[in-house]
């Protein structure tokens, strides 16, 4: 499949990862075909701590039942 680029499985990989280093995230937007693509630039949506580097939900998505993992 890559060798009419002149790449085996091992250098797609390799790029694969340095374009995923270099974008912040997969190098290529993924989407079922027919449905438009989801904007998770978009305020509010998810946003990552900067300190942690952790996914933030907005407030209003915390259900009752997340507290039961509080104590684990």
């Amino acid at each position: 499949m890559y060798a009419r680029w002149g790449l085996n499985l091992t250098d797609a990989v390799t790029i694969f990862l340095h374009q995923s280093v270099a974008e912040g995230g997969l190098p290529f937007a993924l989407r079922v075909p027919g449905r438009p693509a989801f904007d998770w630039s978009a305020p509010g949506i998810v946003r990552i701590d900067a300190g942690t580097g952790h996914a933030v939900l907005p407030a209003d998505w915390a259900a009752p039942e997340d507290s039961v993992y509080d104590s684990l």
